[in-house]
């Protein structure tokens, strides 16, 4: 068996957070990934008083990624109902070219894509946008839970910000 340990997509700053998600998962078989040498920013926690402060903060940092020349960007959230929620508010506060990424797509459109973390894996952004990774929605003790986590990081070339009103889960820190 040869095990690809190398990750290309993200930078190193990225992939340090990622393998520090995966860390927690007690399984000998796991192969955390060794980064290539390309810096970044180093992923950013938001700490945000609410729900609807970190909608604000959201679409207001999305205008400032596109004003960057990031024009793919993935806010994801856990579930596809979250996602749907999500994805009105952010729409309701003029975020354009946003697209909810369902079951059912077919196709990806680009721009802003609201997207539930187990419908992200295989897919690459410009910069990923997590929406509330409380220690209730990723708990430590999960295999699941690390799993999801780590793909939803592991999706941002450039940048990888988490927006949390809840506690945010210690996967993270």
């Amino acid at each position: 068996i040869e095990k690809l340990k190398k990750s290309y997509r993200s930078t190193i700053e990225i992939m340090n957070m990622a393998n520090h998600v995966l860390s927690h998962w007690d399984n000998p078989h796991v192969t955390l990934a060794e980064p290539v040498l390309r810096h970044g920013d180093p992923p950013e926690i938001v700490g945000c008083g609410s729900e609807v402060e970190a909608m604000r903060r959201i679409a207001e940092r999305i205008a400032a990624l596109r004003a960057q020349g990031m024009f793919h960007i993935a806010v994801i959230e856990k579930t596809a109902e979250r996602c749907r929620s999500v994805y009105e508010q952010l729409a309701a506060l003029g975020v354009s070219d946003l697209h909810l990424i369902a079951e059912s797509a077919s196709k990806y459109e680009g721009g802003v894509s609201v997207v539930p973390v187990y419908l992200s894996k295989g897919m690459e952004f410009d910069a990923v946008l997590l929406v509330n990774p409380s220690k209730a929605s990723y708990q430590p003790d999960l295999p699941e839970d690390i799993k999801l986590l780590y793909v939803a990081c592991t999706r941002a070339l450039h940048r990888l910000e988490a927006y949390c009103w809840d506690e945010c889960s210690p996967l993270l820190s």
